[in-house]
């Protein structure tokens, strides 16, 4: 095996060499405007974020509300018990009408808080006055089913 031995003083040397290629070549720098373009990207990819998280919770919350409303709208087709026991009913009724209010109000907390990064606020007004129309044919309509069921 052959083996090159390197004195200390060519070492030495060469360090210096690369020491000086180093200090003439100065400092490297992004190209002008780089940290704003990053920024602009970096934005923009949180915008799209939030707006699906925004859609995703949208969603799920309007899911639930209708879910709730299907559910609360069914169970008054069964036919009502005796008088006797109205009070229970209208007692049960209330209750049931306190926690959909408060459920109402958690719903409509969660919307305020993200559909002004969703939704242009232009649109609400429509948007709010097609929810209203859909509430009041869904409750038209159980109003009519439950009349054809005689209860």
């Amino acid at each position: 095996m052959n083996h090159q031995h390197f004195d200390e003083q060519l070492i030495e040397s060469a360090w210096q060499q690369v020491e000086l290629e180093f200090r003439a070549s100065g400092m490297v720098a992004p190209t002008p405007g780089f940290a704003k373009r990053w920024q602009e990207r970096l934005a923009k990819h949180r915008l799209r974020e939030e707006r699906k998280q925004a859609w995703l919770i949208l969603i799920l919350c309007t899911v639930i509300a209708l879910g709730f409303l299907f559910l609360s709208g069914v169970q008054f087709i069964p036919s009502l018990p005796s008088a006797d026991g109205i009070f229970a009913v209208w007692v049960d009724f209330f209750a049931k009408v306190v926690v959909f209010v408060k459920m109402v109000v958690g719903i409509l907390e969660t919307l305020i808080r993200t559909l002004p990064r969703v939704i242009p606020p232009s649109w609400w007004i429509s948007i709010i006055s097609s929810f209203v129309v859909l509430v009041a044919l869904w409750a038209s309509m159980m109003k009519q089913y439950v009349q054809r069921q005689g209860v």
